[in-house]
Formats: C-alpha cells, sequence, structure tokens
C-alpha cells in the first residue's frame, strides 16, 4: 500500500485536498494511506515545520512516503515564489513532493466551483 503524507497550512486545505487526493486514487484504483501533516500559524511556521519534517523523515529510518503534497496559499507572493521557497527546504527528498498552492487562496479554488464547495463542506458558498 501506498503511504500519502498532506503537509497542508490548515484544515481547509487538509479537507479539500483529502477529498480531491481519494478520489484521484479511487479513478486510478490505487490504494493507499493518507497520512495528515497540518500546521497552524501561517506560512512563516509552515515552512519551519516542514524543514523539521524533512529532517526527521531522514534521521529516523522509517522510510519515505511514496508521495508528500506541500498545501499552502500563495497569498500576495505567488505560486511560483511559494514553490520555490519550499523547493529548499524539501531538495532532500524532492522525488516525492509535489505541491498544492492555490494562488491566492484556497477559497477561491472553492468558489470555481459551487456544487464542489456543497460538496465538501455540506453548505453552499
Amino acid at each position: 500500500m501506498r503511504k500519502i503524507s498532506l503537509f497542508a497550512e490548515d484544515r481547509g486545505h487538509e479537507i479539500v485536498l483529502k477529498a480531491l487526493v481519494k478520489r484521484v486514487l479511487a479513478i486510478y484504483e490505487v490504494q493507499a494511506k493518507i497520512q495528515l501533516v497540518s500546521v497552524r500559524g501561517g506560512f512563516g511556521r509552515v515552512l519551519t515545520e516542514l524543514e523539521q519534517y524533512v529532517k526527521d523523515l531522514l534521521s529516523y529510518d522509517c522510510g519515505l512516503p511514496d508521495l508528500v503534497i506541500v498545501a499552502t496559499d500563495a497569498n500576495c507572493h505567488g505560486a511560483n515564489a511559494r514553490r520555490k521557497t519550499f523547493q529548499k527546504v524539501v531538495e532532500p527528498i524532492q522525488a516525492q513532493i509535489i505541491y498544492a498552492i492555490p494562488d491566492p487562496h484556497i477559497e477561491r479554488w472553492l468558489l470555481r466551483d459551487p456544487a464542489a464547495f456543497k460538496a465538501v463542506l455540506g453548505k453552499p458558498c
């Protein structure tokens, strides 16, 4: 069974991306365990905690996950700038990393698809 770590900025990212990942896994008939690794406290805290997470993965010989999804809002900085900042931190495990960086915020993703918003959160936007 595959192991996927979802390193998310907040509960909103967790909910949306976990549902999205489960959907993709089902479509491609892949079984995976999703581990939620979340941080609260803004981008600076996300960056610090991600750096520690990578160090821990490398320090404890428990094997790397097959995939690490790093999710944070771009805010006013843009997705490319956020990605570049993360790339320095995740360089030792870059082959396992994909980014989910909505620009500017995860809420914009949801507002682009009101039906999905209601399906995920149970209430219309």
